[in-house]
Parts: C-alpha cells; sequence; structure tokens
C-alpha cells in the first residue's frame, strides 16, 4: 500500500521557497512606497503654484505674503504643508515677498529638494534652496 502525502522536508522547501519569495516582494514594495510618496511630494508642492497664484489674483495689495507673517506664505499653503508631512517631506518652507515666492520641501532620500516658484518652475534644483529664498 502506497503512503499519500509530502514528506517533511519537502514541506520544510516549500516554506523556505515562499519565505524567500516573499522577502524579495516585500523589500521591491519599500522602494515603490518611497517613490510613491516622493510622487506625493513633487504633486503637493507644483500643485500650491496654483493656490500661491489664486491668492495673488484676490490679494494684489498682499502680494504673494499670507498677511499674518512678513515674508511668510505658510497659512496659504496649509492644507499642502500637512500632504508633505504626513508623505516624509522635510525642511518644508514657503517664503515669500510681495512679488515673488518659493515653496519648497526636501525629498525622503534627504538630500533632493523639489521647489516650486512664482516664475513657473517646478523641480529639483540643482542646489538646494537656502532658507529664505523666494526662487528655486
Amino acid at each position: 500500500m502506497k503512503k499519500q502525502g509530502f514528506t517533511l522536508i519537502e514541506l520544510l522547501v516549500v516554506v523556505a521557497i515562499i519565505g524567500i519569495l516573499a522577502t524579495v516582494v516585500l523589500a521591491s514594495l519599500g522602494q515603490a512606497r518611497s517613490r510613491a510618496r516622493d510622487a506625493a511630494l513633487r504633486a503637493a508642492v507644483s500643485q500650491s503654484r496654483s493656490e500661491m497664484e489664486l491668492w495673488f489674483l484676490d490679494n494684489p495689495t498682499l502680494g504673494y505674503e499670507d498677511g499674518t507673517n512678513a515674508g511668510e506664505c505658510t497659512d496659504i499653503v496649509a492644507e499642502f504643508t500637512a500632504s508633505i508631512a504626513t508623505n516624509g517631506g522635510t525642511g518644508t518652507e514657503c517664503n515669500a515677498t510681495s512679488s515673488a515666492y518659493a515653496y519648497f520641501t526636501t525629498l525622503n532620500d534627504g538630500s533632493t529638494a523639489f521647489c516650486a516658484d512664482s516664475t513657473g518652475y517646478a523641480g529639483e534644483p540643482a542646489t538646494a534652496p537656502s532658507t529664505g529664498a523666494t526662487s528655486c
């Protein structure tokens, strides 16, 4: 009479293979999540340009400043700043004068900045904008 079923060795081999595959998939997902968070950061900073331009059109006497703190536009882009914090952006800053602004954050790699400004630029400048900068 033949015995039906798998031996213990066969089961252990299958479990080991599944474990290796799961490790590879999870490692790939980590990179995908990081890229997705960076894409969300880029989108938030880019979308802030529309908000800033609408503010400028509605408040021409204030220019790009938020009206509460000279040189700042943080109140105008608060919803974008919240999204940036959720997605791991750091060093987020929004600086403004009556005629110019720059809004930037550091991406998840910790060294690359993404910036949008009043000239219409949105991208990763060669050097990160300095504190108080109103252009990328």
